[in-house]
């Protein structure tokens, strides 16, 4: 609603079908619908599909609870120490609704010397993928595994059983991502907690920002609203038990000193956040040299549609935290990155013109299925 001269109120026109599209775009539709129930803003098939929508997000949670906290106590039987990553950890730790949260898949880390025996707690629970079948005895899984684990650009393998989809990983970058980061420490660090009334193993705040940064900075340059919504919860949870300037001296030695800063200038101009002061003097000198394409790839939904454009926002992004940078070993890489199930069937023969390939199909494909 908006005011006229004379006081009187007067509707602001919303393209409901565009509003719609860049919620699923940013993964904020639990948030849109929060916000509708306060503005109005959108019709009623709109505010209707929303709240189908939050309905099923909110009993998937529910449901991926229940086969989470199942999973990581077979972990835990194993003696492998499991940690949850991303979305399910962050709803529980940092959101007060856990519910305003969109999420997808699982995600749980482990060391990468543990990733064998995993497979074989995974393999029990019924977890298949392209290489992980539970009907392969364990001498061809571990022949899979350790073939996998030796190409140094995969450090995570999506894999599913009737219950759960589960994004497993053994690290948080891969080689070809210029920053820097000590897995291990995360696993020196955490300590048991409790999780919906079990205890498990769970990261520290700090390292709980800086798995947050990398993710969503680092790898996918802040590029949909949800990060922000995470990093915002995260300042409303922790902002006050942080050492601002230890972070900001550790930010320049993991490479991902601009990537933090571009982060907080978001959360600042466009949610209007009160940040720390080291945060607030540093950002008065930060230049953010991306933050036109990034506005452009908000506005237009367009993030991930062109793997040039991929190649092309990473290199410009990331190499300013990095002078020794070598693009064509990014690139080199980028083509198996991108192209999980070719790299993880065949690594050796998935060539560059493969890539190619594949790089013109995607965009012809996605013209059709418009």
């Amino acid at each position: 609603m908006g005011k006229k001269a004379n006081g009187k109120e007067t509707e602001i026109a919303v393209d409901g079908r565009k509003v719609l599209k860049l919620a699923k775009f940013h993964r904020i539709r639990p948030l849109l619908f929060e916000y509708d129930k306060k503005t109005s803003l959108l019709a009623i098939k709109n505010k209707e599909y929303l709240k189908i929508f939050v309905t099923q997000n909110a009993l998937k949670n529910l449901k991926d609870i229940y086969h989470t906290k199942k999973l990581l106590q077979q972990f835990e039987t194993a003696g492998i120490p499991a940690i949850l990553h991303k979305g399910l950890q962050y709803q529980f730790e940092i959101y007060e609704n856990p519910q305003l949260r969109e999420r997808g898949d699982i995600d749980v880390l482990v060391q990468k010397k543990d990733v064998l025996p995993s497979m074989n707690v995974l393999k029990d629970q019924g977890f298949g993928s392209e290489i992980l079948n539970p009907d392969q005895p364990e001498t061809e899984i571990g022949q899979h595994i350790e073939k996998l684990l030796s190409f140094n650009y995969l450090y995570q393998l999506p894999v599913n059983n009737k219950s759960l989809l589960l994004d497993f990983q053994w690290g948080v970058k891969s080689d070809f991502h210029s920053f820097h980061f000590p897995y291990p420490l995360i696993f020196h660090k955490a300590t048991l907690r409790d999780f919906y009334g079990i205890r498990v193993l769970q990261v520290d705040k700090e390292s709980l920002f800086w798995l947050m940064v990398i993710h969503h900075g680092g790898k996918d340059q802040w590029m949909r609203l949800r990060h922000l919504a995470d990093l915002s919860a995260f300042m409303k949870t922790y902002s006050t038990q942080i050492n601002w300037e230890a972070i900001l001296v550790t930010a320049r030695s993991y490479g991902l000193q601009q990537v933090l800063l571009d982060g907080f200038q978001y959360l600042k101009t466009l949610l209007s956040i009160s940040l720390p002061a080291p945060i607030e003097e540093r950002l008065e000198t930060h230049q953010n040299r991306v933050y036109k394409m990034v506005f452009n790839i908000w506005e237009n939904c367009t993030w991930g549609d062109s793997r040039f454009e991929l190649i092309s926002m990473y290199i410009r992004y990331l190499n300013r935290d990095n002078g020794n940078f070598d693009p064509e070993y990014y690139i080199k890489n980028l083509q198996h990155h991108y192209q999980k199930k070719q790299a993880m069937a065949y690594p050796e023969k998935y060539t560059p013109i493969d890539f190619l390939y594949d790089t013109i199909k995607l965009p012809i494909k996605l013209l059709k299925n418009k």
